[in-house]
């Protein structure tokens, strides 16, 4: 997968935030693939490597909170996404806010739990 090789290239590169980068982008293309534990352990790395970068830390912890979820760990899930999305909001980004709100709605949705929705417009 060309994921594994960026992940390769960025470790060769000694490169920080290259690096976190690429495992948070294969982070997310693992919880497409259904693949969550190894999500999780990306998500782990990026969240240990980019503790400075809060847009990526938030990206991250929405990840993270996917994959949970597909393990079956939903409120904590839910928790770890919407933390992301805060955080995200925090840094005035809002490509991809939609995305985030429509998916922790359908994660919430599923659990058929109101509580977890998020609240307030998609962009602020």
């Amino acid at each position: 997968m060309q994921a594994d090789e960026a992940v390769a290239m960025a470790r060769a590169l000694a490169h920080p935030y290259g690096l976190a980068e690429a495992l948070h982008q294969r982070a997310d293309l693992l919880v497409l693939l259904r693949d969550a534990e190894r999500a999780l352990a990306d998500t782990d790395d990026v969240l240990g490597l980019a503790q400075d970068i809060p847009r990526l830390t938030a990206l991250t912890m929405f990840t993270r909170g996917a994959a949970l979820t597909s393990l079956g760990e939903t409120a904590e899930g839910i928790a770890a996404m919407q933390a992301g999305l805060e955080g995200l909001r925090s840094t005035g980004t809002v490509l991809g806010v939609a995305r985030m709100v429509a998916e922790i709605t359908t994660h919430s949705s599923s659990a058929g739990s109101s509580r977890h929705r998020p609240r307030g417009p998609i962009a602020r």
